[in-house]
């Protein structure tokens, strides 16, 4: 899984659509602009029917965003955009299904980008992710049987549990649990459920396979692994490694066991932890512990 950069200028103009701190919304606004593309202004005074797109033209504005993200538009331009469109649907105060795909179109954006953590790593980009969902939550409540709500229950699912590992989602994990439990034997709810297990009980060699099987239908998850999971996972698989083993251990087993796409990949990655490496096709655990090279992060 990949992303695009970007989400570096976002977080504050959005977190003014999500608070809702603006103004007082009369119930009842219908939006009469006709302007398809807006980008977003924090609303500061009563709004204006006529500064506001209606349902039918902010179909329209989603359309636009899709094609111009497709053709390879910013991440800062396309969140814009839609922090525009969402903040037309809250003064009109409509929560249907078309809000839910709004929703749904940036929780997917956010995955898919990459900004810099708080150690400086790519990560996606988890304030906007976080916002979507939650909202996604409320609104799945209001608009049952959604086609994509089981995906995004997994997606939820996952977040929290990658966000818990730095102790920091653990209530909102105990939440998502119970949002799966209703449809446990779903294949993809199995196999997440399955992923926590490992996560859970530091067993990366099932976490790298559940990983490289991973549903079709919840294929976008692999992006919180890439950023998130993934790192800590091979972090345990590395400290194994170095207290389980006095041997040469051969790269292609360590790439099995990792999850790394070649072996080369894998090379690189114990070089960068100081690890001892034989003709690059092994490493020797006692050499690299007695040099004292290949400590964990």
């Amino acid at each position: 899984a990949g992303g695009r950069a970007g989400g570096t200028v976002v977080h504050q103009a959005r977190s003014a659509v999500e608070d809702g701190d603006f103004v007082n919304v009369s119930a009842g606004i219908v939006g009469t602009s006709e302007e398809v593309e807006k980008s977003y202004v924090r609303q500061t005074r009563q709004p204006d029917a006529s500064t506001i797109r209606p349902e039918r033209v902010l179909r329209k504005s989603l359309e636009s965003v899709v094609r111009r993200d497709a053709a390879g538009e910013s991440y800062d331009a396309v969140m814009d955009s839609l922090m525009a469109i969402c903040q037309d649907l809250k003064l009109q105060q409509i929560e249907n299904s078309f809000t839910v795909s709004v929703r749904e179109q940036m929780a997917m954006y956010a995955l898919r980008t990459r900004c810099k953590g708080k150690n400086g790593a790519d990560e996606v980009d988890v304030s906007t992710f976080s916002d979507a969902i939650l909202h996604l939550g409320t609104l799945y409540k209001k608009n049952p049987e959604q086609e994509r709500e089981l995906e995004f229950a997994v997606y939820r699912f996952i977040f929290w549990m990658s966000l818990a590992l730095g102790n920091s989602g653990d209530s909102q994990l105990n939440k998502s649990v119970c949002a799966l439990l209703s449809c446990k034997d779903h294949p993809c709810v199995r196999h997440a459920l399955h992923i926590h297990e490992a996560v859970t009980t530091g067993d990366f060699y099932s976490y790298f396979r559940l990983v490289s099987n991973t549903p079709k239908e919840t294929q976008e998850q692999l992006h919180i692994h890439e950023t998130i999971v993934v790192p800590h996972m091979r972090a345990l698989a590395l400290s194994a490694v170095l207290k389980s083993f006095k041997m040469l251990l051969p790269i292609p087993m360590l790439r099995r066991s990792m999850g790394f796409a070649s072996d080369q990949d894998t090379c690189a990655f114990f070089e960068s932890k100081g690890a001892v490496l034989v003709d690059g096709c092994s490493v020797d655990v006692d050499q690299s512990k007695a040099a004292g090279k290949a400590a964990t992060k």
